[in-house]
């Protein structure tokens, strides 16, 4: 599979963010860095929920493996449910 696809996304999800918090422009260099980093945030956190699946004896995530997923980084799932509420469309 082709890592371009998921690169471009993760740099105007990143862009997107940015805009969101009020900046007007950005470098690509260090737009690429963010992309990097979101990459592989959500590659850790996939991995780590698919961990949560199989200690269940699963072989499919449910939301409960990628909550529990987001709680062992760090997240707050009652602060990530109000963002999600107040982010723009």
């Amino acid at each position: 599979m082709s890592d371009e696809y998921p690169r471009k996304v993760a740099q105007l999800v990143a862009a997107e963010l940015l805009k969101a918090k009020g900046f007007e422009g950005v470098q690509l260099s260090s737009l690429q860095v963010l992309e990097d980093i979101l990459l592989r945030y959500l590659k850790e956190l996939g991995r780590k929920a698919h961990k949560n699946a199989e200690i269940a004896r699963r072989t499919a995530c449910n939301p409960a493996d990628v909550m529990l997923a987001l709680s062992s980084q760090g997240v707050s799932i009652e602060k990530l449910e109000s963002y999600c509420r107040r982010a723009p469309d």
